[in-house]
């Protein structure tokens, strides 16, 4: 492995509100920021403090680290393999995985017949693919006035029965994106729960994070909708029948067009009140901001505000072993950014 990172161990700090902001320039640019046991579920959920590991100019990787104000970047094999594509899946799709009744999920069957192109491609998938316990695979296949507009299918347990969903983003071809719901049992997919679509073609939305925002006791699924317009976040609740919206935002997105990064968003109690917070970019993807839904109240806890967008992931991980969590994300300006407490 080529050794890309010792020139770029000097790190800064400068104040932002009440946060510290640590960052390093990454020669190359920072073209992934991964956990380092890989994809899983494919959604946030607040569980991912775990070590993270950054690709530098689409080739080496490197674990980080943080030691006072200084960032590292250590060269390291790169994350987990995350188990791979059927020969019938998606180009460029991503395998999900999880340990309870779905054990696999994948998006199959690519499809031309909506050619929106949001995520890099105008291919989409015509139908999902979920495998449970045993090895056994069922599918589902949509009909020809929508497709799946995703890469990954996410694997959460959205009414805490104990049984996990998954949740994908369905288009249809004359309505826009929904987010839609999905279970498995006795062997067969079937759809739980679909939010109402955007309305127009080519109109689009991006799953954020499933977790519970406001101490309820109850899971929330948040996504950003119309990402590249002046989005909108919402958050819903499932109740094992419907999808109801709980909370709504303007002024957001979580992905920039033609882009197949999907993950511009992490959980974290970021106040210690024992209530997982939202981190995500403002809608020119130039701030991050950082959201409480604690006892039902919206409240920005902090904005981190930068001269230029945020491309990467935003990933939620302890880098000084102190036990409380930063956020960890890439500038198009080849800095890397840890945001503390």
């Amino acid at each position: 492995m080529r050794c890309l990172f010792a020139a770029v161990l000097i790190a800064t700090t400068a104040p932002a509100g009440a946060v510290e902001v640590v960052t390093l320039a990454v020669p190359g640019g920072i073209t992934r920021i991964e956990h380092v046991d890989g994809l899983g579920r494919g959604i946030a959920t607040g569980g991912e403090i775990g070590p993270v590991r950054v690709q530098q100019g689409g080739s080496d990787w490197a674990a980080l680290s943080l030691s006072g104000t200084e960032l590292r970047l250590i060269p390291a094999v790169p994350p987990t393999d995350r188990h791979g594509v059927p020969l019938d899946g998606l180009p460029d799709g991503e395998a999900t995985w999880a340990a309870g009744n779905i054990r696999h999920a994948w998006l199959v069957e690519p499809t031309q017949r909506y050619r929106h192109g949001i995520l890099g491609d105008s291919v989409e998938a015509a139908s999902l693919r979920l495998s449970g316990p045993n090895g056994g695979l069922s599918e589902l296949r949509l009909g020809r006035a929508s497709v799946f507009e995703d890469l990954r299918v996410r694997i959460v347990d959205l009414d805490g029965d104990g049984q996990d969903e998954v949740v994908v983003v369905r288009t249809y071809l004359k309505n826009g994106a929904a987010l839609a719901v999905y279970g498995l049992a006795d062997g067969r997919v079937s759809r739980l729960a679909e939010t109402p679509p955007i309305g127009l073609a080519n109109r689009w939305l991006n799953p954020a994070a499933a977790a519970d925002f406001d101490g309820d006791g109850r899971t929330e699924i948040a996504y950003v909708e119309t990402p590249h317009i002046g989005g909108t976040l919402r958050i819903f609740e499932f109740d094992g029948e419907t999808l109801v919206q709980e909370y709504e935002a303007f002024g957001f997105s979580n992905h920039a067009i033609g882009s197949r990064e999907l993950d511009m968003a992490a959980v974290v109690d970021w106040n210690d009140d024992g209530i997982l917070d939202l981190a995500l970019p403002d809608a020119a993807r130039t701030a991050l901001r950082i959201l409480s839904f604690a006892n039902g109240e919206l409240r920005e806890l902090d904005t981190v505000r930068h001269p230029v967008q945020i491309t990467s992931a935003v990933r939620a991980a302890d880098l000084d072993g102190d036990g409380q969590a930063e956020l960890v994300y890439g500038l198009e300006n080849d800095l890397l950014v840890a945001v503390r407490r």
